[in-house]
């Protein structure tokens, strides 16, 4: 397995850095760029390199409702009406 250099290893850093900010903390590119000391282009381009290595990911709920289920559930349990949704994670 290769080593990874100082420098990836910074770059990886400051990848998780952003994201967390950007993704988990609602934080703008601005203010993570005001906070890091970075410009904000800087932290965009960074946020775009984490998705694109598979370091942030991005997943679409809809919530569909599922019919059969849904049937199924109201009559076990003796309900006129009940849905359930489709949800991830």
């Amino acid at each position: 397995m290769g080593r990874v250099s100082s420098r990836e290893a910074d770059r990886r850093r400051d990848m998780v850095t952003v994201a967390k900010a950007f993704y988990q903390q609602g934080k703008s590119k601005l203010e993570i760029a005001d906070e890091t000391g970075m410009s904000r282009f800087m932290v965009a381009r960074l946020l775009g390199e984490a998705q694109a290595v598979g370091l942030v990911t991005i997943t679409i709920n809809v919530g569909e409702v599922l019919p059969d289920n849904s049937q199924a559930l109201a009559a076990h349990l003796g309900l006129a009406r009940a849905s359930v949704v489709e949800v991830y994670g």
